[in-house]
C-alpha cells in the first residue's frame, strides 16, 4: 500500500514540476475577480428571488464558492497544459488557448443569460456548447496531462450542474 502512496506522490511530483505557481495563482485569481464582476452585474436580485428553482438546485451561497473553485480548476488545468514540456502539436498550440477562453467566457456569459435576461433556454444552448469544448480538450489533453485533465473533469462536473439547472428553471418557470 505505501508504494502504491509512493508511486501515486512520484507522478504527482512530475506533472507539477514545470508548473509556475505564481502564473497559477494570478491566473486564478483574474478568473475569479471576472467571475464576480459578472456576477455583481449579472444577477437581478428580485427576478433572482422570484424564480422557481428546480428541485435539485443549489442554494445560492453554495453556488458562488462552488463556482470559483470550478474557474480556478479551469485555469490550472489550462495552465498547466499551456506550460507543459509535453508538447502539443502546433495546430493544437494556437487552438487550446482559443478553447480554453471560449469556455471560460461561456461559463461567465451563462450568469446574466440565467440571473438577469431569464433567457433559460439560450443559457442551456451556452452549456451545451461549454460541455461540448470541454469534450473537445478533454481529448487533446487526456494522453498526456492527467493532472490537468482531472481538472477539466472537475470543471465538467460543475458545467454539467449548470446544464441540469438551465434546463429545470426552462421548465418550471
Amino acid at each position: 500500500m505505501k508504494s502504491v502512496s509512493n508511486e501515486i506522490k512520484r507522478k504527482l511530483r512530475a506533472q507539477t514540476a514545470c508548473i509556475n505557481w505564481t502564473t497559477v495563482a494570478i491566473a486564478c485569481g483574474a478568473a475569479i475577480l471576472v467571475g464576480i464582476l459578472f456576477a455583481i452585474n449579472g444577477v437581478n436580485a428580485k427576478l433572482f428571488k422570484d424564480m422557481i428553482k428546480p428541485a435539485c438546485a443549489l442554494p445560492a451561497w453554495l453556488i458562488i464558492p462552488l463556482f470559483a473553485i470550478a474557474v480556478c480548476a479551469l485555469t490550472f488545468s489550462c495552465v498547466c497544459v499551456l506550460s507543459s514540456p509535453a508538447k502539443l502539436r502546433p495546430k493544437q498550440q494556437k487552438i487550446m488557448p482559443v478553447l480554453y477562453f471560449a469556455a471560460l467566457a461561456l461559463s461567465y456569459i451563462w450568469i446574466p443569460l440565467t440571473y438577469k435576461a431569464a433567457a433559460f433556454f439560450a443559457s442551456f444552448i451556452v452549456c451545451v456548447i461549454l460541455l461540448a469544448i470541454l469534450c473537445v480538450i478533454y481529448t487533446l489533453i487526456a494522453r498526456t496531462e492527467k493532472l490537468a485533465s482531472v481538472m477539466l473533469i472537475v470543471f465538467a462536473v460543475w458545467a454539467a450542474y449548470l446544464t441540469y439547472l438551465s434546463i429545470g428553471l426552462f421548465f418550471v418557470n
